[in-house]
């Protein structure tokens, strides 16, 4: 009986300390974002593709905080 209680405590202990694993997230729904971020940077792109969405948009490819959102989405999505 004591064998069977610390087997018990011990596969509690085990189960109960694991860490918690990020979010799943799909597929679709990171190349969603993806293709999202694509046509934000560059309008000119995504107005050829069909997304009027950035057609009254022009990007500033040398500035600063273009640059910075760059490294800042490309690291997310690395």
């Amino acid at each position: 009986m004591k064998q069977h209680l610390i087997f018990i405590f011990l596969l509690l202990l085990a189960f109960g300390c694991q860490e918690k694993t990020a979010e799943v997230v799909s597929i679709d729904a990171i190349f969603e974002e993806y293709q999202q971020f694509k046509d934000r940077i560059n309008p000119i792109e995504a107005t050829k593709g069909g997304n009027d969405a950035y057609n009254d948009f022009i990007a500033n490819y040398i500035s600063d905080a273009y640059q910075e959102d760059l490294r800042k989405n490309y690291s997310h999505f690395l």
